[in-house]
């Protein structure tokens, strides 16, 4: 990613709070109480800003982006250089968390993401994505991403609408187990979505 927002970590940390607004810590609270005393993995962690919010020695994450590991780091946080595409990667823990970075990603890359986090999760997988209203046909709302994403230097067509991505998320994105038990949370325009690696979906009985 070419955007600015990447390059600097203090443009990153206060330019993503701003954004978020409020749901910046509703989320972040969610999150941490979804998490409780398990050991986290956050893959895309940025400069680690989830870790300010839970204990140092619960917590690791790794990014692709050398600067923002570096800033980490120096911040004491427990951060290392890796590639969410890549399986070596990725340490098995009882929990991992992917925020913000699906939609990043075109859908070729999201399952082998979401393949390896799940993988290598013992108990959680928990994704954190924020939503897009399909507003397509509507003309001023095409010019407004469009300018947004000349800022972003992201690709185009990429964005998660809504109905789209939940049923995603109830299809397990084509990889995870339609067995499984999810737990789906809304904050503000983000859906939360924890995935219990070892607790099945209740069965229903015909009458």
């Amino acid at each position: 990613m070419t955007n600015r927002l990447y390059k600097c970590p203090m443009i990153y940390k206060y330019g993503l709070q701003l954004v978020l607004g409020k749901n910046y810590i509703k989320r972040n609270k969610y999150m941490v109480d979804e998490i409780g005393t398990s050991n986290v993995l956050e893959v895309g962690c940025g400069i680690g800003l989830f870790s300010e919010n839970i204990n140092n020695e619960q917590y690791q994450g790794f990014d692709i982006n050398t600067r923002f590991i570096k800033h980490a780091q120096k911040q004491g946080i427990n951060a290392y250089v890796g590639n969410a595409l890549n399986p070596d990667s990725y340490n098995k823990t009882d929990i991992i968390l992917l925020c913000d970075i699906i939609h990043h990603l075109p859908p070729s890359q999201r399952k082998k993401i979401i393949n390896n986090c799940f993988q290598n999760c013992k108990n959680k997988l928990i994704i954190c994505e924020p939503l897009e209203k399909d507003t397509s046909n509507n003309y001023l709302s095409v010019i407004r991403k469009k300018i947004i994403h000349k800022i972003d230097d992201t690709e185009l067509g990429w964005e998660l609408y809504h109905d789209e991505f939940i049923n995603e998320i109830k299809n397990g994105f084509g990889i995870i187990p339609d067995n499984i038990l999810i737990n789906l949370n809304f904050i503000g325009n983000n859906v939360i979505a924890t995935f219990h690696k070892n607790i099945k979906k209740p069965k229903y009985k015909s009458i």
